[in-house]
């Protein structure tokens, strides 16, 4: 069961994982990769103090997901795929309408994870209209090129 878990973290691209388990405690696994299994307590503990910690100097390095539009096309090299821009997509907390029980497992709920192009789009959008409002003379040219030059 954990050592499944630690696969899959392996097989997408992990170094490394920290697994909660709110019922198992004090039991030694060797995973495949580097890896901890702690209760719930001490994963709480844990992130107050990762909170507390900063890392200076560094930048993450950028990445897309695997179904996000990537180019060149494999089919056709000369057709080159966007996006120039691009923002977090995957796993977002979003609105739900509770009219829809479709993904939500039959439950009517307000919120849910979602993720697609649809996730993305309004993250650069608001980064779009933000510097828009700072810089009502930009063109949308001037726009594009202050969010792919900005680190």
């Amino acid at each position: 069961m954990f050592q499944d878990k630690a696969v899959a973290v392996q097989l997408g691209g992990g170094a490394g994982m920290k697994l909660i388990d709110p019922i198992v405690k004090e039991v030694g696994f060797q995973f495949v990769i580097p890896g901890t299994l702690i209760g719930q307590e001490e994963a709480r503990q844990l992130q107050a103090y990762m909170q507390t910690q900063r890392v200076l100097n560094t930048k993450p390095a950028p990445k897309v997901t695997v179904f996000s539009s990537q180019g060149p096309n494999v089919i056709t090299p000369d057709i080159i795929k966007q996006p120039d821009i691009t923002a977090p997509g995957l796993n977002i907390l979003a609105a739900w309408s509770s009219v829809s029980a479709v993904g939500t497992g039959g439950r009517r709920v307000n919120y849910n994870i979602i993720s697609g192009t649809s996730m993305s789009c309004p993250h650069v959008s608001a980064v779009a209209a933000i510097l828009k409002s700072y810089r009502p003379s930009w063109s949308p040219a001037a726009i594009k090129s202050a969010i792919m030059t900005t680190g």
